[in-house]
């Protein structure tokens, strides 16, 4: 029993450090043409390019969102599709260097 409550005093401690942030994160970013949304998706690019089918299922997003975000992204310059070798139907999808920056 003491073990769960310090258990559940260190997930409560987590939990507001996390919406702190979140809000943070949301404050530096208002009044930038980039969304939270897209900086982790951008972020998440970072490690190599990545089809639209592993993005989705990373995040939890539905093929459809995730296109939509990728489009947005696509037209500001921040990302690309690129060819996967071996599958003409598949593309990758690569951070750009203005998506770095």
């Amino acid at each position: 029993e003491p073990h769960n409550e310090s258990v559940m005093q260190v997930a409560r401690q987590f939990a507001w450090v996390y919406l702190r942030l979140h809000r943070l994160i949301g404050r530096a970013l208002s009044g930038s043409p980039t969304s939270q949304a897209q900086m982790k998706l951008l972020a998440f690019l970072e490690e190599g390019g990545k089809r639209s089918t592993d993005i989705a299922g990373y995040f939890g997003h539905s093929p459809r969102t995730v296109t939509q975000a990728i489009d947005a992204l696509e037209v500001a310059g921040h990302v690309r599709r690129a060819p996967v070798p071996g599958d003409r139907r598949a593309k990758l999808i690569e951070i750009t260097e203005a998506g770095r920056a």
